[in-house]
């Protein structure tokens, strides 16, 4: 199943207050023999059915560091690369050895590990320490797509997350007011308890306005650029740098 139907497809993350792409999030697209595309959580299911979970993991890895240093390549600004895993693969030491074998932090890649809110609910003792460890060595765990379930809170307490990744239900009715009020508020805890936000699924001029006056630090969604792969990454790199809006280009 695994090999070269398997690419990573990069997704801008920009930095609201500089309106700059400072890195991405990388993506696994599956193609099939017959050219029709896997849904990716329909892959991942799959991969794990399979027992190649890890070796999905794994390619996914190698291939997003090495294009990530090309894109550094034209803009040595772009730091920040994050790629998705369950939590339960941090007790992998094959997975674990080659997130650290690529030295990320040599290349000038600041590397995050998103750990999907349903996998963080329930880690044990071990799954923490393993975080915090991989924390030290300046790897960046992250919680994917907060708010979508109740367990993520308690894990704000007992992970030692460097960001939170605020789900984008938030900004599915932007002009309502409470929804404001929550994506405030859940900002302001993140900041409070010293760790990043990256707000998702950012579609319109006016979701931009609204975390501009949040005061949101870090987004992304198709507003700022859909999954792209690395040959129309490194075009968007040398055309338009890492200007994030529509209205920088040129």
């Amino acid at each position: 199943m695994l090999g070269a139907e398997v690419r990573v497809a990069f997704q801008p993350v920009i930095d609201v207050a500089e309106r700059r792409i400072i890195g991405f999030e990388a993506l696994a697209r599956y193609t099939r023999r017959d050219g029709t595309p896997l849904s990716p959580l329909t892959l991942v299911d799959v991969a794990r059915s399979l027992g190649l979970l890890d070796l999905l993991t794994t390619q996914i890895i190698d291939q997003a560091v090495a294009c990530m240093v090309e894109f550094r390549g034209i803009d040595d600004t772009v730091t920040f690369l994050s790629v998705n895993l369950e939590a339960e693969q941090l007790l992998h030491d094959d997975v674990l050895d080659l997130v650290r074998g690529h030295r990320t932090a040599e290349k000038g890649i600041q590397l995050c590990l998103e750990l999907t809110e349903g996998s963080i609910g329930h880690v044990d003792a071990e799954v923490i320490e393993r975080v915090r460890r991989l924390t030290e060595e300046g790897i960046a765990i992250a919680l994917d797509d907060y708010g979508q379930e109740h367990a993520a809170a308690a894990a704000l307490l007992t992970v030692p997350l460097s960001i939170v990744k605020i789900d984008r239900v938030f900004l599915a009715d932007e002009e309502n007011p409470k929804h404001a009020t929550i994506l405030r508020s859940i900002i302001n805890l993140v900041s409070d308890l010293d760790m990043h936000t990256i707000v998702e699924g950012v579609e319109t001029p006016s979701a931009h306005a609204l975390l501009t006056s949040l005061r949101a630090e870090r987004a992304q969604g198709y507003f700022y650029g859909r999954p792209l792969f690395p040959e129309l990454v490194k075009e968007r790199l040398r055309t338009t740098g890492t200007a994030a809006l529509p209205d920088q280009a040129g």
